[in-house]
């Protein structure tokens, strides 16, 4: 049995009309609405193939990230540096304590004079050990800085990674030099890439270490204990010498 559909241009009929073979025919479908677009990265059900334009081409699955999730900017490299300024009597005891801190808290001492000392800690816990530091004497001064290098070390590993492909692809042509001028001319590029492989690595390593611990400079200033002279003073009216306060004011200070 043939039924002929009307296209879907022309509009639809009303009723049912009979052929002249007396079989009806079947009037057109009633087109069915386009379903919603999808958010981005969100399968489509049952029917056409989901948008690929956020996620380079590929499919987005069910398990894919959100789109806000994927364009997300990563956290900013920093590395921390302060400088704290204290005035104290005891400069060797609080050294000590101040050492002893750091040290507790997984730091070390990278640098120690009569008057200044430099301490590596732990990035996370700078500013509190910033803080605690300051606190153990008379604060003069405390100073600190971030410094983002998100860009530096980002363009240090691109150039690594250039570096490293350099390095391959010199190696292939060096196994396949017939020539020894050209495999001694080869060689001498492929010492230049090696040298500069080494200095990126170092300076990858120097980020890291710098990023993953603060550095914090303490210098200290000595206080002067301030101690009265072994000389009588003359008081300008006899009656204040005759309390005794004289004998007061050459007791030392403790």
């Amino acid at each position: 049995m043939n039924y002929d559909v009307q296209p879907a241009s022309a509009p639809a009929p009303s009723r049912r009309s009979a052929s002249s073979s007396g079989v009806a025919r079947r009037s057109a479908p009633t087109p069915r609405p386009a379903p919603k677009a999808a958010a981005p990265g969100t399968p489509v059900r049952g029917g056409g193939a989901p948008d690929t334009s956020a996620n380079g081409g590929q499919a987005a699955t069910s398990g894919a990230a959100p789109k806000g999730e994927e364009s997300a900017k990563t956290a900013p490299l920093l590395i921390y540096n302060g400088t704290v300024l204290l005035a104290l009597y005891d400069v060797a005891d609080t050294q000590e304590k101040i050492i002893e801190l750091v040290e507790s808290e997984g730091g070390w001492v990278s640098t120690r004079s009569t008057n200044r000392v430099i301490l590596r800690v732990p990035a996370p816990k700078f500013r509190v050990m910033l803080d605690r530091i300051a606190g153990m004497g008379d604060l003069l001064d405390l100073q600190w800085q971030a410094e983002d290098v998100t860009a530096v070390v980002r363009d240090t590993r691109i150039r690594l990674d250039s570096a490293l492909a350099m390095r391959a692809r010199l190696q292939e042509l060096l196994a396949k030099a017939s020539d020894v001028k050209d495999a001694l001319a080869i060689e001498q590029q492929l010492g230049r890439v090696i040298l500069e492989i080494e200095q990126l690595q170092a300076a990858l390593r120097g980020y890291k270490d710098r990023i993953a611990y603060s550095t914090i400079t303490v210098e200290f200033r000595p206080k002067a204990n301030q101690t009265l002279p072994n000389t009588e003073y003359t008081l300008p009216f006899s009656w204040i010498d005759g309390l005794g306060v004289q004998r007061l004011l050459q007791i030392p200070r403790m």
